[in-house]
């Protein structure tokens, strides 16, 4: 199966006139390889397998047109650069159904993944209005990205 999303990356990478969303949660793969869909200009969203635990490294650099991810339960591995020069990229989900934001005096906290602190991971992304500030965040146990 892993072959065959290499395969179906490749043709992605040839038709970037089309607007691709992809939608891969019913198949049975538990990882997408280092730069499976890396510069897929055409895909504009998809959904990770169910049961996938692992994105590798570039899985998804370059996607110019990708806008939203939705991650997998079961994700233990979010590759390095797996999301970079990914420029219009607005949300990444851990489910369809999971999605925490606090907006709070001008900035905005996302919590991609909930529960993630059971992972020993909190992804989180923020955005600031202009002129708005966060409070001081010493470094604490967990890591942040």
């Amino acid at each position: 199966m892993i072959k065959q999303l290499g395969v179906l990356g490749d043709i992605m990478r040839k038709r970037s006139n089309l607007h691709l969303h992809l939608d891969l949660s019913l198949l049975s793969v538990s990882r997408l390889e280092k730069g499976c869909f890396r510069n897929c200009v055409a895909l504009q969203s998809v959904v990770l397998p169910n049961n996938c635990w692992v994105v590798g490294s570039h899985c998804f650099a370059g996607c110019k047109k990708l806008i939203q991810v939705t991650l997998s339960q079961e994700l233990v591995s979010l590759g390095m650069f797996s999301f970079d020069a990914c420029h219009k990229l607005e949300k990444v989900v851990f489910s369809k159904n999971e999605f925490i934001e606090k907006d709070s005096d001008g900035v905005l906290w996302n919590w991609l993944i909930p529960n993630a602190q059971k992972k020993d991971m909190e992804p989180i992304m923020v955005t600031l209005e202009p002129g708005a500030a966060t409070e001081e965040d010493l470094p604490h146990m967990g890591e942040e990205f």
